[in-house]
């Protein structure tokens, strides 16, 4: 009896693993193919022109950007969503006038972009389990 109880479990669990790995590994080759790390999470952080309050790139592109000479009087912003804790202190002053709200709000706008242009491409994959 326990073996069989024991055999149910592992057939349970892998029938909830495999398509979130499966899922997972899309992502990985297929969400953003132009980068070239193997990170599975992409960093928080937004790019903003000298000045500006328009975001121009978010994530592993700003990281980058800010090692490229035309970009060294640009403002790359990242940690900011620790300060959504209000025990944390006060928000800092940040440049350009932004707030708090205002970066992650630009960050969350631009994922949602993302992940809104990827899914149907996801859908697309023949090997992927998880989408119906």
């Amino acid at each position: 009896m326990a073996s069989l109880q024991t055999s149910w479990q592992v057939d349970f669990w892998r029938s909830l693993i495999v398509p979130l790995l499966t899922l997972f590994n899309d992502c990985l080759l297929h969400c953003r193919p132009k980068q070239s790390h193997n990170y599975p999470k992409v960093p928080t952080c937004n790019l903003y022109g000298p000045g500006s309050k328009e975001i121009q790139e978010w994530g592993y592109p700003a990281k980058i950007a800010m090692t490229k000479p035309p970009y060294k009087n640009h403002i790359l912003l990242s940690k900011y969503k620790l300060h959504l804790d209000d025990s944390s202190g006060p928000p800092p002053l940040l440049p350009n006038g932004l707030t708090i709200v205002d970066a992650i709000a630009d960050y969350l706008r631009l994922f949602h972009a993302h992940v809104v242009q990827v899914t149907p491409l996801l859908r697309q994959q023949p090997h992927s389990t998880y989408y119906p």
